[in-house]
């Protein structure tokens, strides 16, 4: 063998390389964005408080001590005692489970919603999109705390009514973004390939568009997610939410900002300040966690 043919055959390692993988680029990602791991780090403290709420209170959120109503923070009760001598730490702890489960399920319901109806409006057409874009600027002409009080003093309080009604909130703004993505993806040459090979309106849809739309469905629902916490704290501070001594559900971050509890604010201000920084602190990380998601999942960001 000539050295000519040698060196034909050799590889340069030097020029290889090598694409590191998905954990170690997950990594890097979340190493270059503080605010990334801040809003990961708050969602994961507030599913686990959530999920482990009877183990986490020290005593039962709607137990009234009497004897012990407007107490300070102290070693038996560490965020003090509302009005009725009720533990505020073991109702912030349970406010986190009752908030968390509204607005993941309100946003899943409204997400799922308006991504059917998005689809349908964009892909179909005709009057069948005439009639569900009429439909959704009817919902959010109306302001949505407006439209919130409206659809909460006809269902009534509880926590189901409030996810419905917040649903129906959610469903039109989603709506409203896959249709205007679905507008331009539908005019794709790999659609309008599948379309000559003959593949049907719901195939295209659910194989070739939805994936592809996919990524702003998610970042838009990690968004959504807190500002239905943030509603659903709106509705149970004007009485149309989770009742304040509901046996099944405890409490809610919202109903401890009730009126009722603002008239002691001056006396006792520990009746305001953790169920609103909590509420506050949960909404910025689902936010973040939105900016986090758009930036890993919109191709046009990805390198910048």
């Amino acid at each position: 063998m000539s050295v000519n043919e040698s060196a034909a055959g050799s590889v340069d390692l030097n020029a290889v390389t090598v694409r590191p993988g998905r954990p170690v680029r997950a990594a890097r990602f979340f190493l270059r964005r503080p605010l990334a791991v801040f809003s990961v780090s708050i969602v994961t403290i507030l599913c686990l408080v959530a999920a482990l709420a009877p183990f986490i209170a020290t005593h039962d959120p709607i137990t009234i001590y009497p004897a012990e109503r407007l107490s300070g923070p102290s070693l038996d009760h560490f965020f003090g005692t509302d009005s009725l001598g009720r533990d505020t730490f073991s109702q912030s702890v349970y406010g986190a489970r009752v908030s968390l489960l509204v607005g993941l399920l309100a946003t899943a319901l409204g997400t799922l919603a308006g991504t059917v109806l998005g689809m349908i409006s964009a892909y179909i057409g005709g009057w069948a999109d005439t009639l569900l874009q009429q439909l959704s600027d009817a919902v959010m002409a109306m302001p949505a705390i407006i439209f919130l009080m409206l659809v909460g003093s006809v269902l009534g309080q509880g926590m189901f009514n409030v996810i419905w009604a917040l649903a129906l909130v959610v469903t039109p703004y989603v709506s409203r973004i896959v249709r205007g993505s679905v507008l331009s993806l539908r005019e794709a040459p790999y659609v309008e390939s599948a379309r000559v090979a003959g593949a049907g309106p719901l195939r295209i849809m659910a194989i070739h568009i939805l994936p592809n739309t996919m990524p702003l469905i998610i970042v838009t629902a990690s968004v959504l997610v807190g500002s239905a916490m943030l509603a659903e704290g709106a509705l149970s501070f004007l009485g149309l939410g989770i009742p304040s001594d509901d046996p099944t559900w405890k409490v809610s971050w919202g109903s401890m900002l009730s009126p009722d509890r603002l008239r002691h604010i001056e006396q006792a201000p520990w009746l305001t300040i953790y169920p609103g920084a909590a509420l506050t602190l949960a909404v910025l990380g689902f936010n973040l966690l939105g900016d986090t998601l758009r930036d890993a999942l919109d191709p046009r960001l990805r390198g910048t």
